[in-house]
């Protein structure tokens, strides 16, 4: 049986504890630093080969682009690209465009032999039109005739409005009416 001692003063004993705390501190500092510069080195590793991925591929773009084959390629890409940004504009300006000569036609097929047209104005979808009837009657019918043109199930000409002070008089009406036209009916 061994029987020890501890007769070491208690301030001595504090100062070996702190020497332990010392000591294990510095070792985990140690540890941690150890850490940050094997990160740091992987870091300045990656930007090295980045670095030289990126010089490579700036060499190979130089020899690429100095070749006269690749020069031609470029033109004939240039030369596809302007004729598809002309091709976009002119499918758009053919889906977006309004037949007017539609519009000619369902008025002559609408507009009865009792009633002359003299002037017909467009101002964006609204139509103007001037004309003679022989009766106040005709107009009515033909603002119903108007009314009722459709191509589908779609109403052709909307906001019919012919001012009745114009047919006050019975016979000889000179009269205007004006109406907007959907342009649906135009495509």
């Amino acid at each position: 049986m061994k029987i020890q001692f501890n007769l070491l003063p208690k301030n001595h004993k504090k100062h070996l504890q702190m020497q332990k705390m010392f000591r294990i501190i510095t070792e985990q500092e140690i540890q941690v630093l150890i850490l940050c510069l094997i990160l740091f080195a992987s870091l300045f590793g990656m930007y090295f080969v980045l670095k030289v991925e990126v010089s490579i591929l700036d060499d190979v773009k130089k020899s690429v682009t100095n070749n006269e084959q690749y020069k031609d390629i470029i033109e004939i890409h240039k030369t596809f690209k302007k004729v598809h940004g002309e091709m976009n504009i002119f499918s758009k300006l053919t889906v977006e465009h309004v037949h007017w000569s539609q519009l000619l036609a369902m008025l002559s097929e609408s507009v009865p032999d009792t009633i002359i047209v003299n002037t017909l104005k467009t101002n964006d979808n609204t139509i103007t039109m001037t004309a003679v009837a022989n009766t106040r009657e005709d107009v009515v019918k033909f603002k119903e005739v108007i009314r009722n043109v459709k191509s589908g199930d779609i109403n052709c000409f909307e906001k019919i409005i012919v001012p009745e002070s114009e047919l006050t008089v019975p016979i000889d009406v000179n009269f205007t009416i004006t109406f907007d036209v959907n342009t649906t009916c135009l495509k």
